[in-house]
């Protein structure tokens, strides 16, 4: 919950700081004699397994948000955002949602840069006017 509004880096600080201290904790706690080396595997141990939680809950957020931010753009026409309100235009057109395609480009070396693996949105199609959309009120 800490690092609902983070940068991976932050989120995975956040994870292996609370995972150290409970694994330091919990490794201290059950030592008995050996209590240091206990507590050093406890940490680093639980350090490890909240960096990973961290890591995995971080990249679903950022790919839950891609996915609400794409469709919110791609489909403005649904959400009556295609003719602004106040427009003034008492026709039946409207305006069409662009055609969007994805293209994967593979990470490839170009002279001292490594340019990594990205995905690009490449617009096919432009928005047109549409005839016969209906009649939209007036606000």
């Amino acid at each position: 919950m800490a690092s609902g509004c983070s940068t991976l880096n932050k989120s995975l600080l956040v994870g292996a700081s609370v995972g150290a201290g409970t694994g330091a904790l919990i490794g201290n706690q059950s030592a008995g004699s050996k209590s240091n080396k206990s507590t050093m595997i406890g940490m680093v141990t639980g350090a490890l397994i909240s960096s990973a939680v961290s890591y995995f809950l971080h990249k679903g957020v950022e790919k839950r948000d891609a996915k609400v931010r794409r469709d919110t753009l791609f489909n403005l026409d649904r959400n009556d955002v295609s003719v602004p309100s106040g427009f003034g235009f008492s026709s039946a057109h409207g305006i069409s949602a662009p055609k969007v395609e994805s293209e994967w480009i593979p990470t490839r070396v170009e002279g001292k840069k490594l340019v990594e693996g990205h995905k690009i949105w490449l617009i096919t199609d432009d928005v047109k006017w549409v005839p016969g959309l209906g009649k939209r009120k007036s606000k």
